[in-house]
Parts: C-alpha cells; sequence; structure tokens
C-alpha cells in the first residue's frame, strides 16, 4: 500500500497570525496619525495658526473703513484725513458732503482727526488735559468731542458727531496740568452746507434794456460759508418771456 506524503504545515499559522497583527499595528498607527492631524487642523483653526485657510481668506481680503458723513480741513483748507496725525492748527472746520437724514439712514460714521499739541509746550514730557470750550452763555453739547489717546497725552482725537452742523464757534483747548496758563487752543468751526441757489432774472421796463441775473445761495447750519463759485447757469423761459418777445416780433 503506497504511502501518502503530507506536507508539513509547521509554522504557518504563527506566520499568518504576525502578519495580520503587523497589520492591524499598522492601521492603528494611521488611524492615529490621521486623528492627530485632524486635532493639529482643528487647533491651528480655533488659534488662528499658519494652516487656517480661513486666515489666508481673511488677509487676501482688504480692510475698509466706514465712511464718513463728511470731513474736516485746516485754517488754510487742507484736508484732515483720519489716518494721520497732524500738529494742532490754529483753526479746524468740519464739513458734511451728506445731508443728516441720509448719515442717519446709512449709518455714517463721524469724521474725526487726530492732533497733537507737543509743539506748543517746551517739554514733550509734560501732560495737559484737553477740552471743547463754549462761548459764554453757549449751552454745552455734544456736537464735537475730544478724546486724549490716553490720560494726560499731548495726542487727542476730535470728532464731530452733528451731520446737521452747528451755530456756534468751540474752541479746543489742551491746558498744562500744574500751570492752566500754559496753554494750547484751535478753533472749530463748521461750514454751512449749500441747500439751495435762487436765480432772479432782472429786467428793464424796455425789452432791449439791460437784463441781469441776481444768485441767492440758502445755506444750512454753520458757523462759516465756503467760497460759492458759479460754473453754470440754466435759464427756464416762462410765459412772460415768450409773452415780451412776441410784443416785438
Amino acid at each position: 500500500m503506497a504511502k501518502k506524503h503530507y506536507k508539513s504545515n509547521r509554522g504557518g499559522a504563527g506566520a499568518t497570525t504576525k502578519t495580520a497583527n503587523k497589520s492591524k499595528v499598522v492601521k492603528a498607527v494611521a488611524l492615529i496619525l490621521v486623528i492627530l492631524a485632524v486635532a493639529y487642523v482643528i487647533t491651528s483653526l480655533a488659534l488662528g495658526g499658519i494652516w487656517n485657510p480661513l486666515t489666508w481668506t481673511k488677509k487676501k481680503q482688504p480692510q475698509t473703513q466706514m465712511q464718513a458723513w463728511g470731513g474736516v480741513i485746516d485754517d488754510v483748507g487742507n484736508e484732515l484725513n483720519a489716518e494721520t496725525t497732524y500738529a494742532m492748527p490754529a483753526a479746524m472746520a468740519f464739513y458734511s458732503t451728506s445731508r443728516a437724514a441720509e448719515a442717519e439712514q446709512l449709518n455714517l460714521s463721524a469724521p474725526s482727526v487726530t492732533v497733537t499739541c507737543s509743539h506748543n509746550f517746551e517739554f514733550n514730557n509734560v501732560f495737559v488735559d484737553w477740552s471743547i470750550e463754549y462761548p459764554s452763555g453757549a449751552p454745552a453739547t455734544d456736537v464735537v468731542t475730544v478724546t486724549p489717546t490716553y490720560d494726560g497725552s499731548l495726542t487727542a482725537n476730535v470728532s464731530c458727531t452733528a451731520p446737521a452742523g452747528f451755530d456756534t464757534q468751540l474752541t479746543l483747548k489742551a491746558t498744562l496740568r500744574g500751570n492752566e496758563e500754559k496753554t494750547a487752543t484751535c478753533t472749530i468751526d463748521y461750514v454751512k452746507r449749500l441747500k439751495n441757489i435762487n436765480e432772479t432774472l432782472i429786467r428793464g421796463d424796455d425789452f432791449a434794456d439791460f437784463w441781469g441775473i441776481t444768485i441767492k445761495p440758502t445755506f444750512g447750519i454753520g458757523t462759516i460759508s465756503g467760497n460759492l463759485r458759479v460754473s453754470g447757469i440754466t435759464l427756464r423761459i416762462n410765459d412772460d418771456f415768450i409773452e415780451d418777445v412776441q410784443k416785438y416780433l
């Protein structure tokens, strides 16, 4: 009778078990790495890390400031912007480019300027107190505010909160602490807003007489008026004019 020969499987089951265990370890390590990577991304998002895609998007977007309803000029007509610090001028004036109703409806910001009075005093290592002075008898309001950079600072921000204007000249004042006689001042005005222009045609008794035009502007509330320049006038012919022309035809 022929003998059957069997191949030995000794060690085969052990090798298979070791391979399976190794595969499980690799998968476990890979899973841990994935978890750590996800946790790092989440942490980066929370803390604004360099891998934060939201941060990349934000950096590409330009930062825009809220539009103001007007502006401010100095005593020689130079425009003063809110991003620059200026030596306090002798005078400044706020003006409006929007109607008060528009400013409120569009939620426009108040025009402001930052000034320093360091050039007005002999030393820079001093402290001053800022204030808005009103004429004698005039009620104090908040149409113009002044906010120092910090308590005693030589630099302060001046802002106008009245898009409708104000009709009393104010004074910005910086007083040296310990010596009230040492002060720096700047007058504050409001340029009247041009609301309307009325034109009137002047004529003589006879049609051939010299004709002229009078211009009467209507301004809003303010303390000073700007220079009015008329570059063009549009005339509308009314019935009286036509009748006068017909008399000479």
